[in-house]
């Protein structure tokens, strides 16, 4: 019996020593396997002059994320993402030597070198549901203007913490989703910190039938336990003012749901008369069934 014991012994002795020397020859080779060359970056210039010639403001932009931060520099501030986009047409820019998954039917690709650019198109399926700020924003969704609607600042530049820097503004003004506590719980929605004397303007897309908008809004708990907030008004415009919510410096989350046309682009306009502590986050979406133009559940 001891002697079993011991045979059994050494024989697992003998595999952990083949498991180690199969583990070092591993890291031994992965060590040694030459790295694929770079990508250069006269290609890379070649690739986003041919997407900006070829694309309108606003397009996607998604890349590789095996992409060097030089390489993302080159980006600029087209507002490139690593994300696939869920449906809609995007412009992929990829490593063709380690492609990365991309859902969706290709219209397009143009080699440059060792990159290549594709266009894809993924159709809406039902269960998509209808446009959502939250899981849909995208660099140029936010712009700040002054008080004669000129643009200050458009917001394309990528945050590594996610969504979209606005250049030239403090570092509190952006667009990304987040996560906020309203009436003690957790709100998912994407930050709307508005600015004294400016309006956070969100573009949203125009309808490809008439239906009705959701629209959400609510400052942080602790953000209301300024005493001298100010409120905050997001305005839902066509065209034309379709309705305003106020947001007061209190407690809750305020929603409305507006008919809206097919189209034509919808903004929510956003300002306050001060901007102290204003945690405020927003959400959005196009729903489904169509509803009658002003008419409000």
């Amino acid at each position: 019996m001891v002697g079993s014991l011991g045979a059994w012994v050494r024989s697992l002795a003998s595999l952990a020593f083949v498991a180690l020397l199969l583990g070092a020859g591993l890291d031994v080779w992965v060590g040694l396997r030459p790295e694929p060359s770079p990508i250069r970056a006269e290609d890379l210039r070649s690739a986003l002059a041919h997407f900006r010639a070829e694309t309108r403001p606003g397009a996607v932009l998604v890349h590789s994320p095996l992409l060097s931060p030089e390489d993302l520099k080159l980006l600029g501030d087209l507002g490139a993402t690593p994300t696939p986009v869920r449906w809609g047409q995007s412009w992929v820019l990829d490593d063709a030597r380690q492609p990365m998954y991309a859902p969706g039917r290709e219209m397009e690709r143009i080699r440059f070198g060792e990159l290549v650019l594709r266009r894809m198109e993924i159709e809406k399926t039902a269960e998509e549901g209808g446009y959502q700020l939250l899981r849909e924003l995208r660099a140029d969704s936010l712009r700040l203007e002054d008080k004669k609607g000129g643009v200050v600042s458009r917001c394309r530049i990528p945050r590594s913490a996610g969504g979209y820097d606005c250049p030239g503004q403090p570092e509190w003004v952006y667009a990304a989703p987040t996560e906020l506590i309203i009436e003690g719980a957790t709100r998912n929605c994407v930050w709307a910190h508005p600015r004294n004397d400016l309006s956070l303007v969100f573009d949203l897309p125009a309808p490809d039938a008439p239906g009705r908008l959701r629209v959400g809004a609510g400052l942080s708990d602790g953000a209301v336990t300024m005493k001298d907030g100010a409120p905050v008004e997001v305005e839902v415009r066509q065209g034309r003012s379709l309705a305003k919510i106020s947001v007061p410096n209190r407690r809750g989350w305020r929603e409305r749901r507006v008919g809206v046309e097919a189209g034509t682009r919808i903004e929510l306009r956003i300002k306050t008369r001060h901007d102290g502590m204003r945690h405020l986050c927003i959400d959005a979406s196009i729903e489904s069934p169509a509803m009658p133009q002003g008419q409000a559940p």
